[in-house]
Formats: structure tokens, C-alpha cells, sequence
């Protein structure tokens, strides 16, 4: 599924403790389950790799008005926490204990 255009995935472990992934795709790769395998490995990899350098507990953040992206969180388990402004941007918080 080669198109030349960018998609992929952006990890930092940021200095709290946590992960940061960012993940994108090109409009014509949605709906095609790929976000959903991609935010379930993750969740599945941190399960099964505990590392006490990191906080057990996952957060996860969607543009608010972003059905889609919320629905990819909700199916690998995450619950909503909070609706939130992030440079100005509602955005909805999730976490995964």
C-alpha cells in the first residue's frame, strides 16, 4: 500500500515518565481498521513490556470534533477523562489504566 505520501508514527518518552505516539494517516487509509491495529499494538506491547522507567497508566488525545480518531480509543479501551484546551484546541482526553 506504497502511495508516496507521509503516514507513520511519532514516539518520544517525554521527561514525566509517559510515551508520546503520534500517529497519522492519509485520508484515503481511513477506514481501513489500520489506526485501530496501530493504537492496539501499542496498548498490547505496554501491557507485556512493564518497564518501571515509565508510569503504568496510558493518556491518549483526539481533536475534539474528531469521531473517528475518539472511536479508535474507545475500541482499544481507553475511557474519556476529560474534554480539554490544548493550545487553544478543544480536545478530548482519554486515559487507559
Amino acid at each position: 500500500m506504497s502511495s508516496g505520501r507521509g503516514a507513520g508514527d511519532r514516539v518520544e518518552v517525554l521527561s514525566t515518565g509517559r510515551l508520546r505516539v503520534t500517529t497519522w494517516l492519509p485520508g484515503d487509509y481511513v477506514d481501513l481498521g489500520l489506526a485501530t491495529e496501530i493504537a492496539g499494538a501499542l496498548v498490547g506491547w505496554h501491557r507485556e513490556h512493564p518497564d518501571p522507567r515509565l508510569i503504568p497508566e496510558l493518556c491518549a488525545y483526539a481533536f475534539a470534533e474528531n469521531g473517528a480518531s475518539r472511536r479508535v480509543l474507545e475500541k482499544v479501551g481507553f475511557t474519556l477523562a476529560e474534554e480539554v484546551q490544548r493550545a487553544g484546541v478543544p480536545q478530548a482526553r482519554y486515559e487507559l489504566t
